[in-house]
């Protein structure tokens, strides 16, 4: 009910069924090929969309709802996090359509491609920033924080795959 991190477990959903519908097309365009191999060109999208579409948003949209409470982050500002939402989501759909024009032959989408990565790469610095990563893990019993320790790094690596998204 307009929890700001369901659209990031939606995305998820959303991306998983457009990546399986894309592997089956090329799945079937290589069989009546004859080919046994997915070439690079065109397992390179489906690859993007898994990891980028598909599982980093479910890891935001868990990580949206229970990071803050154990990091006591505070309540989530929903018209910032709605707009890192759109960042990241205008951002796979760049990517995904410049690798899907160059699996053709196309280059001409270079630059929505490009745009895409820094989309993704600052939506997703935006959207961790809100987890509260960096904060000790005060709302987690003592005997649980060990756990806790570990998430922080994959949030910060998370930030650095984000900027490096975004500058390169």
């Amino acid at each position: 009910g307009g929890a700001p991190y369901w659209p990031f477990l939606a995305a998820g959903t959303v991306w998983f069924v457009v990546q399986g519908a894309l592997g089956a097309l090329w799945i079937t365009v290589l069989v009546r090929e004859g080919g046994t191999v997915v070439p690079v060109a065109r397992n390179a999208p489906l690859l993007f969309l898994q990891f980028f579409g598909v599982h980093l948003m479910f890891i935001l949209g868990v990580g949206l709802r229970a990071f803050p409470t154990f990091f006591a982050a505070g309540p989530l500002p929903v018209s910032a996090v709605q707009r890192a939402f759109r960042a990241t989501q205008l951002g796979i759909a760049g990517v995904l359509a410049g690798g899907i024009a160059r699996a053709y032959g196309l280059e001409a989408l270079w630059p929505v491609e490009s745009l895409g990565f820094v989309l993704l790469g600052a939506g997703l610095v935006r959207a961790t920033w809100f987890t509260g990563w960096w904060r000790g893990p005060s709302r987690i019993r003592a005997a649980s924080r060990p756990s806790a320790y570990l998430l922080q790094p994959a949030m910060a690596w998370l930030v650095l795959a984000g900027a490096l998204l975004a500058a390169g």
